[in-house]
């Protein structure tokens, strides 16, 4: 065909159309919300902890103990989490490690860094 002639195309050269990473990018996450512990119930080799907001379960939680470690954990709630320990949990440390995977909330959040839970005392 004489005289057609092809206009080009600029694809992703306008600052409009790029994928910008960040804020506002497609690979934002949004903000994660740090998870806090606002209460602690022991009985025996049980332990109900009480979050500030819901929680997700995922396995077992990874923390430590100065005595015993978990057997298993459930959900009795959105908000509460039950673990039961090998041995009994009155009056002993519980912590959180960093970033443990075991319990986040809906936007990837986790318990904040180096709780300590202070059952039974």
């Amino acid at each position: 065909m004489p005289g057609f002639t092809r206009k080009s195309t600029r694809y992703n050269k306008n600052p409009a159309r790029r994928k910008i990473p960040g804020v506002g990018g497609e690979t934002y996450r949004g903000a994660r919300t740090p998870i806090s512990v606002t209460d602690a119930t022991v009985t025996t080799t049980q332990v109900d902890v009480t979050f500030d907001q819901p929680v997700i379960l995922k396995g077992v939680p990874g923390w430590t103990s100065t005595s015993g470690v978990i057997n298993s954990a459930e959900s009795l709630s959105p908000t509460i989490v039950r673990t039961v320990w090998s041995l009994t949990q009155a009056a002993t440390l519980i912590s959180c490690p960093f970033e443990d995977p075991g319990i986040r909330n809906s936007a990837g959040g986790y318990i904040r860094n180096s709780t300590i839970i202070n059952s039974g005392v």
